[in-house]
């Protein structure tokens, strides 16, 4: 009998203490959904205006990788392709495709 009313005690305990908390922990959920949502959306809107403008670069071909594949690299407008580039393209990019070379 003393062992289940230390278990109901314990239960109860955390229970009462989980209660306090909760309005601070829905605050803290509330605020962080808050931060996500307008984090998205600040990144569609640069990801919509990137897309618009292009980036500051072009792909253009750069060689094949070991299967075959042609590789693009991008390289910033004016810029011949026998420098090396400002960065990679991604994997599926193609000849002209906007990229990013950042300064």
């Amino acid at each position: 009998m003393h062992f289940l009313k230390t278990i109901t005690l314990a239960f109860l305990s955390v229970s009462a203490a989980s209660a306090f908390t909760a309005p601070e922990v829905r605050d803290m959920a509330v605020q962080a959904e808050s931060d996500y949502l307008q984090a998205r959306d600040e990144y569609i809107e640069k990801r919509d205006l990137f897309r618009r403008l292009g980036g500051n670069g072009t792909c253009k071909p750069n060689g094949t990788d070991h299967k075959g594949q042609r590789r693009y690299r991008c390289y910033k407008e004016g810029q011949s392709t026998k420098t090396t580039g400002c960065g990679p393209c991604s994997k599926t990019a193609t000849k002209g495709q906007y990229c990013l070379c950042n300064p």
